[in-house]
């Protein structure tokens, strides 16, 4: 799996986690100064609400792939 692939099936299941707690995430857009190997880190916020979720394709043995409080707790909007 190449790396644009991983990025965009994590962002999907990140989407997908996150409307299913009520939120309607943005574009993703990349992460200032913020890099892993890959260089691929990203972020979006939900339109409503302001919770955002990260993405990051080959975390450190110690990270995630996907995190943040849109993937975590409903909308509050």
């Amino acid at each position: 799996m190449g790396l644009r692939h991983s990025l965009t099936v994590l962002r999907q299941a990140a989407r997908d986690a996150a409307q299913s707690r009520g939120h309607a995430l943005g574009k993703f857009t990349p992460l200032r100064g913020i890099t892993n190997t890959w260089g691929a880190v990203s972020s979006a916020e939900c339109d409503k609400c302001g919770a955002w979720v990260q993405v990051t394709p080959k975390p450190a043995p110690n990270g995630i792939e996907i995190g943040g409080s849109a993937v975590a707790v409903g909308c509050n909007a």
